[in-house]
């Protein structure tokens, strides 16, 4: 598991309650049936708690769930759900250029911010490095208004790649119960795995070895 660690220092929980706490969002029984009640105080006090009806002789333990207020607290406390302040300047850029690019549609901003976030986080290219590289291929993405087919765009530009959805940039499921995030689904990464070398002349070109732009 993943774990934000500034989102979890200002939570002010324990580390065993994310471990309560990841144990009720999987309703795992064995961990539940050791709950305290000191600990279900604590977690309905933070309102991260609710209680389903279940079997009348059912142990209440048993019975509790995570709260929409929980949920939310656990998406955030995994990477990928937590968008950090980098994430969010390239995401809002990333859907000023996509809603005004031909074709562009920006879908989800939350599931955008996600994927971005995942992204860094597994290939480790982060800042200007990430930002360029998201610029070279949005450059190289096939527009409807260039009066081309793809084909005939990509013969002209072999570093052509097809791009209409922003969050797919990241990473493209391969069906609506697709989960599993690997980066050989992802766009970004195989343009990047293509065209290596001239990204990273690009990058050579335009930042210095702290990734700061060159004047």
């Amino acid at each position: 598991m993943y774990i934000n660690i500034d989102h979890y220092l200002k939570s002010g929980l324990l580390y065993s309650d994310l471990i309560f706490l990841a144990a009720i969002k999987q309703t795992k029984k064995e961990i539940l049936e050791i709950l305290t009640d000191d600990i279900i105080s604590r977690f309905k006090t933070l309102e991260l708690i609710t209680s389903i009806k279940g079997k009348k002789d059912e142990d209440e333990r048993l019975k509790i769930r995570l709260s929409e207020k929980g949920k939310e607290f656990m998406i955030k406390l995994s990477f990928e759900g937590a968008e950090d302040e980098e994430t969010t300047t390239i995401k809002n850029w990333i859907i000023s250029v996509y809603k005004n690019k031909d074709g562009g549609i920006v879908k989800n901003k939350t599931e955008l911010g996600r994927r971005l976030q995942w992204f860094k986080t597994v290939t480790n290219i982060q800042g200007n490095f990430l930002a360029v590289l998201i610029q070279c291929a949005m450059q190289d993405t096939y527009n409807n208004s260039c009066g081309q087919t793809f084909y005939e765009y990509k013969k002209d530009n072999p570093r052509a790649m097809l791009s209409n959805l922003a969050e797919n940039l990241f990473w493209t499921p391969e069906s609506i119960y697709d989960k599993h995030k690997t980066l050989d689904k992802s766009p970004l990464y195989t343009y990047y795995e293509d065209n290596q070398q001239y990204i990273e002349n690009i990058w050579k070109t335009n930042l210095d070895e702290d990734g700061n732009r060159r004047k």
